[in-house]
């Protein structure tokens, strides 16, 4: 299972497939994770994840930060990935990994347990359900999709992002409890909404 991977071809389905950045992105995801659970830095990286950063991933795609920023966020809508980020990395998530690259041949599968099978808990379950609402994370805040939604209605998504990751870079960040009270207020300082002027006549 390290050289290759499974590919469907209901990729050609996916709402994103036409989008090539997305695309690109994804497939990329599919041959970076790891295959098996690993260890970094004293943590235990489950198979389906990998350690990354904005700068790695623009690097290896050939994207600009922005670029894969954006892919990033179509991937998360789509609920293909989680993301979980610190000021420094982020752990990068395909939820359906097992799904995609389970082995259905009885030899496959007769291996497959002999190396151990992935098998995800009712805890783990519960994780990935509360992942799929979430649209940032870092350090101990994060935004559902709910709250982008709505932040959405007054700014667009560039301007959420780069908030988003002024916060995130904020030295001070600690002491927010609300990611989404600390963006709404940090976007209304950097893009105020336009006055509404009073109406004239033409002819005053």
């Amino acid at each position: 299972m390290s050289g290759w991977i499974k590919l469907h071809r209901s990729l050609k389905e996916w709402e994103w497939y036409e989008d090539h950045n997305a695309t690109r992105l994804l497939v990329h995801l599919l041959v970076s994770v790891n295959y098996e659970d690993k260890q970094w830095r004293g943590q235990e990286v489950k198979a389906g994840t990998f350690i990354t950063s904005w700068e790695n991933l623009s690097l290896e795609t050939g994207l600009s930060i922005k670029q894969v920023r954006t892919a990033m966020t179509k991937l998360e809508k789509s609920q293909e990935v989680t993301r979980n980020a610190t000021n420094k990395w982020q752990a990068i998530t395909l939820v359906k990994w097992d799904k995609l690259q389970c082995l259905d041949t009885k030899e496959g599968q007769a291996e497959g347990q002999t190396k151990g099978k992935q098998r995800a808990t009712t805890k783990e379950y519960k994780e990935i359900k509360e992942e799929k609402n979430t649209y940032r994370r870092f350090a101990h805040l994060s935004m559902s999709m709910d709250e982008f939604d709505k932040l959405r209605l007054s700014w667009n998504e560039q301007q959420i992002n780069d908030t988003l990751d002024e916060i995130e870079n904020y030295s001070k960040n600690k002491q927010y409890k609300s990611l989404y009270l600390t963006a709404k207020k940090w976007l209304t300082k950097n893009y105020p909404p336009p006055k509404d002027e009073p109406f004239k006549f033409p002819w005053q």
